[in-house]
């Protein structure tokens, strides 16, 4: 006989947690951690376009959306696949309690009307629904997995296949053609048993600068130059310029709207300064830990620092002063406050730093970042380089240290890679770890 369960204060978030608990190939399957899936995926399809570039551009990734989500979620489906799967009855009707029988009134002039229980869909952006869709994929891997062997990415200790966050969906190869089929036969699947449909215009492709791969139906899969990756704009050659730009435009939208707005103007330059912190450096500070840290950029987004500041501080014009003289000086003035606060460029190798830390931690849990951050890494390009430059060779360009290797195509100026930006990141950090 079952006994009662005693009444407990469990919230959706709780609910979440204890839903996934005797669900432990999830665990295996993502290896991600409360908080940084997000930013995983993105650094993992950063490291997949930067490791194919040194495999004569043998990477890919595919990408697509499931249409409608939230209004589509099968909740009864799902709630008897984890009765199958061993989930606890009295959990999974609270599961539904909450998601279908939710008390809900709609006010409209006057007149008050409750809305209908429903039988299908989530509550729009609830975390139950998060982990829905988890539950979603996760049997679609763990059922279709063994199709799929040999047409992933590989790494230290495994394959690449399937990244995904909520209703996104990424594949990872080093054939396009590969990569297109994983998320082709995610769709059937998803379709046949979950009766959910792919956005169409959501699909697209992506694949290393360089290589001669095409799409066999471009209509269908289109092949872009850059893909957005959960809100990061990730380009075909590793590179950041690109997110870089997107950035600076949203930079200067968030600072007229917040600590430069005309409501701002009699603030005090301390709570102004504090305001371009809160608003305009958070719009950045997600983004900067997946940058490979680079010298050009860590000087634009200083010179970004110190005109934004500029425009807060008090800065009086003299009568005879010329107004170039004028503007050096106001400039100047900011420089040295944000000297004192700390530039942004600090925070960006910050961020760099305690990214990788984070990877490293992850590697005792078989964390995808930390084996693809060790596959192909410095020790492999140095003796591939090794093969064709002479290890005492003068030139700079083209050395055991830096330059090509014989696997990257001929194709454009090398980004930064991550390990070479992690480097230059912790060089930076050095006299301000030890004054």
């Amino acid at each position: 006989m079952m006994q009662q369960p005693q009444s407990t204060n469990c919230g959706p978030a709780m609910l979440g947690t204890l839903l996934l608990c005797p669900m432990g190939r999830l665990r295996t399957w993502l290896c991600a951690r409360p908080g940084t899936q997000c930013l995983d995926i993105a650094h993992v399809a950063h490291l997949v376009i930067e490791k194919g570039m040194e495999q004569h551009s043998r990477g890919a990734i595919a990408s697509s959306d499931i249409r409608r989500f939230y209004d589509n979620v099968p909740v009864l489906s799902i709630a008897h696949f984890l009765i199958s799967e061993g989930c606890c009855h009295a959990l999974v009707c609270a599961i539904l309690l909450i998601q279908l029988f939710p008390t809900v009134f709609l006010y409209l002039l006057g007149n008050v009307c409750k809305l209908n229980i429903r039988t299908a869909g989530c509550t729009t952006g609830s975390r139950l629904a998060g982990v829905f869709g988890q539950i979603i994929i996760l049997d679609c891997v763990a059922q279709r997995n063994r199709h799929w062997i040999g047409k992933g990415f590989p790494t230290t200790i495994s394959c690449l296949y399937v990244g995904t966050w909520i209703d996104n969906l990424f594949s990872f190869s080093m054939s396009l053609r590969h990569a297109i089929e994983i998320l082709e036969d995610i769709e059937l699947y998803i379709h046949t048993k979950w009766k959910l449909e792919i956005k169409t215009s959501s699909r697209c492709t992506l694949v290393c600068r360089g290589s001669p791969e095409q799409p066999s139906d471009p209509l269908r899969w289109p092949l872009q130059t850059t893909m957005n990756v959960l809100g990061h704009c990730l380009q075909n050659d590793g590179g950041i310029m690109s997110d870089w730009n997107s950035t600076k435009t949203v930079f200067w939208g968030c600072f007229w709207k917040n600590a430069g707005c005309t409501a701002a103007k009699h603030l005090p330059p301390s709570e102004k300064v504090r305001l371009l912190y809160r608003t305009v450096v958070a719009k950045v500070q997600w983004k900067l830990s997946r940058w490979p840290f680079q010298k050009t950029v860590a000087v634009e987004l200083d010179k970004t620092q110190c005109r934004m500041t500029a425009f807060l501080l008090p800065c009086v014009r003299e009568r005879d002063e010329a107004l170039d003289s004028y503007c050096r000086r106001r400039l100047r003035n900011a420089r040295n406050v944000c000297e004192k606060v700390g530039f942004w460029s600090e925070l960006w190798c910050r961020r760099v730093t305690d990214w990788d830390a984070h990877d490293r931690r992850g590697a005792k849990y078989k964390h995808i970042c930390a084996s693809l951050v060790d596959y192909k890494h410095s020790q492999w390009l140095m003796h591939e380089r090794s093969k064709w430059v002479p290890f005492d060779s003068e030139n700079t360009r083209c050395s055991v240290l830096a330059g090509r290797t014989g696997t990257r195509c001929n194709v454009g100026r090398p980004q930064t890679r991550w390990e070479d930006g992690l480097k230059l990141a912790t060089e930076v950090m050095k006299p301000h770890l030890f004054p």
